[in-house]
């Protein structure tokens, strides 16, 4: 169970960020970052990270989606769900799951996405796409459904961060991190 003063509903991650009560530093400084996170994750757990594609699939967007990829409803976006798990342990570390408008992208890079062991910033640099990632929410999930994928953290809260990335002025993902806290507490 979450502790009562944080949210299990999303809250905006930028406005009041310098507040972020009952999170740690760390978790505070991952949350407002808009960096790439597998370079982050490797520095923290000090070991390399790769990416375990669990799914990957071409689904209907939400109107919700929809609208954050500033796309009509019902159009097809590829749904990416990856582990990311560290090279050396094994241990899986962070599970994520992206929303992708591949439309106009560079098809060696949609193709290597789609069986790539990268994360998405290691490809993105690989290309050199010059992106920006727009901070959307944060929130804490208790006991979440993914949970089974992290065995180490099975019983763990999460902390998940979603963000949008916008390439040549338009948003072409929505991905949403999770993190067990208990990771922080090392």
């Amino acid at each position: 169970m979450a502790e009562p003063h944080l949210s299990m509903t999303p809250q905006r991650i930028l406005g009041a960020h310098y507040r972020m009560p009952g999170l740690s530093d760390i978790e505070r400084i991952l949350v407002v970052s808009d960096g790439t996170f597998t370079y982050q994750l490797e520095t923290f757990v000090r070991e390399p990270i790769g990416v375990e594609i669990l799914a990957n699939q071409l689904v209907p967007l939400s109107p919700s989606d929809a609208q954050l990829l500033n796309c009509s409803q019902n159009k097809l976006a590829w749904d990416r769900r990856t582990l990311l798990r560290g090279k050396e342990t094994g241990t899986a570390y962070s599970y994520a799951t992206s929303l992708i408008n591949e439309e106009g992208l560079d098809p060696a890079f949609r193709a290597e996405l789609q069986v790539s062991r990268s994360g998405i910033g290691h490809l993105m640099a690989k290309y050199r796409m010059a992106t920006f990632r727009e901070l959307l929410t944060y929130h804490i999930d208790a006991r979440p459904d993914y949970a089974h994928h992290l065995p180490g953290f099975r019983d763990a809260a999460f902390l998940s961060k979603t963000y949008r990335i916008v390439f040549e002025g338009r948003p072409i993902m929505v991905i949403t991190e999770n993190l067990p806290r208990d990771l922080f507490a090392k």
